[in-house]
């Protein structure tokens, strides 16, 4: 009997530290731009340290606090050029959400961060230079349909290992994927150019 019990007490706590593991989904998979400061969600317990829209009205961002890191929500391009000039953000950032309103990520927006899990929205055009360059705690990301350039060392330096790039896809900069461990490249159909040692 007593060994039964130690069984299920280990399974039970191993069942546990399961769960304890990849959080991107309950952060990633529901919005919390409702939320006001100081606001705690009640799906993933994160707490709202900013929004950018309900407190000004101009720029639609909104900042959470996971616990793990923060998860930053941008609903317009306005947003995200401004967390580019805020590397103290963008440097703590782990979990972001792309809205579809948003068509260009600017240069160096999220580089050399501890950036790990993206969602990128259906609407996205532009990736710009360097802009996940040196994430390397970035593994995954599934680029949109709607994206049509890739910029210069964009996930250079990233951890990605494969990638599907879109049809409507037309351009890839010089170094987009390079020092990345990427094995395996879904090329689409209307893609024009690539640049030096895009891959390499």
């Amino acid at each position: 009997m007593k060994k039964l019990l130690a069984f299920l007490l280990c399974f039970v706590m191993c069942l546990g530290f399961a769960g304890c593991g990849n959080n991107s989904k309950k952060y990633l998979d529901h919005r919390h731009n409702d939320l006001y400061p100081g606001d705690v969600c009640d799906k993933c317990n994160s707490i709202c340290k900013k929004n950018w829209k309900l407190l000004n009205g101009i720029g639609n961002y909104i900042i959470m606090n996971t616990g793990e890191g923060l998860l930053i929500e941008f609903y317009d391009n306005i947003s995200l050029n401004y967390i580019h000039l805020n590397k103290d953000w963008s440097s703590r950032v782990k979990y972001v959400y792309i809205a579809p309103e948003v068509t260009e990520i600017p240069s160096e927006a999220f580089d050399y961060s501890d950036l790990q899990y993206v969602v990128l929205s259906d609407g996205l055009k532009i990736i710009g230079d360097e802009a996940f360059r040196g994430c390397e705690e970035l593994k995954e990301i599934t680029l949109p349909e709607s994206l049509i350039k890739i910029g210069r060392y964009a996930f250079a330096g990233t951890s990605i290992k494969s990638i599907k790039l879109g049809s409507n896809l037309l351009e890839i900069g010089s170094g987009a994927f390079v020092g990345t461990p990427i094995k395996s490249i879904k090329l689409g159909s209307n893609l024009l150019g690539i640049g030096y040692r895009a891959f390499a």
